[in-house]
């Protein structure tokens, strides 16, 4: 699965690359309807079962491939084409940072899960994980946002008045975003929390405003990170989220056991706090 996962988001970025965007959109659409229908076929009509699964997500990571590479043809110009080794470094040195902090974000949020159930048992990890799913879907909304943006900062940059461009941009995500927290928060209360949650799981309602905050504040710390990536100082988005990964995971790690579940939310922003202000 990792090695399709891997296949389909090389296939997607050439094509974004390549601005075939039309064939971009509906290689997901193909993809999803492969996935759906065969896990609906599998598991209703033949009873396969957890296999299902695997194949129906190898099936749809294969057909947006074929789809893809039906319109750039990547296999067939990559033959044709030289092979330059001096790119292929140049790449290799612009990317491994970005995949050292891709696995980075991935353990911050792992370690502190791992945290809370450690130190506060499985009831606190359930109210936890909980709250973090809204936090989690607003953080899916910006980053396609900062997809999009990533694409149009590349094609700015060193253009001329692209510095005063960027900043205007900035200046809009932030007021957009601030004033989606600013409904996320009560809506979240009075709708959500008091419909379709019960129990226990309704004191993670405390914690949501940091969360929403965090996600926001991470939101422009990525559109920040997008100009960095402009300028292929990729380097400096590694240390910049290895110095605000460390100061989460310790802080979380040290005030859990006297704070609680606001302890860990709250280390949770000071780390990106610190690497907004790195």
């Amino acid at each position: 699965m990792g090695i399709f996962q891997l296949g389909s988001s090389f296939w997607q970025y050439s094509a974004r690359a390549l601005n075939r965007k039309k064939v971009y959109s509906l290689s997901i659409i193909v993809e999803a309807i492969v996935f759906i229908s065969l896990n609906i076929l599998l598991i209703s009509v033949l009873d396969y079962g957890l296999m299902a699964i695997f194949i129906a997500y190898i099936a749809g990571k294969l057909a947006l491939i074929v789809m893809i590479e039906s319109d750039v043809k990547l296999i067939s110009e990559g033959r044709k084409s030289d092979f330059d080794k001096t790119l292929l470094r140049t790449i290799i040195r612009y990317s491994f940072p970005l995949c050292i902090n891709t696995i980075s974000w991935c353990l911050i949020g792992s370690s502190n899960s791992l945290i809370v159930s450690y130190k506060l048992g499985v009831e606190q990890t359930g109210i936890y994980s909980l709250a973090n799913r809204f936090g989690a879907l607003m953080t899916l909304f910006t980053t396609v946002v900062n997809m999009a943006w990533l694409e149009e900062s590349f094609r700015v940059h060193g253009q001329k008045g692209s510095e005063e461009y960027f900043n205007r941009v900035l200046e809009v995500l932030v007021r957009l975003i601030l004033s989606g927290v600013a409904i996320l928060i009560p809506l979240t209360y009075i709708f959500f929390y008091q419909v379709f949650v019960f129990g226990e799981y309704k004191s993670g309602v405390i914690f949501t405003p940091i969360i929403y905050l965090n996600a926001a504040l991470s939101a422009i710390v990525m559109y920040l990170g997008s100009g960095f990536l402009a300028r292929k100082e990729s380097n400096l988005i590694f240390r910049t989220t290895l110095i605000g990964g460390i100061i989460s995971v310790t802080l979380a790690f040290l005030v859990t056991n006297i704070y609680g579940l606001i302890g860990v939310v709250t280390a949770s922003l000071i780390g990106t706090i610190s690497m907004f202000i790195i």
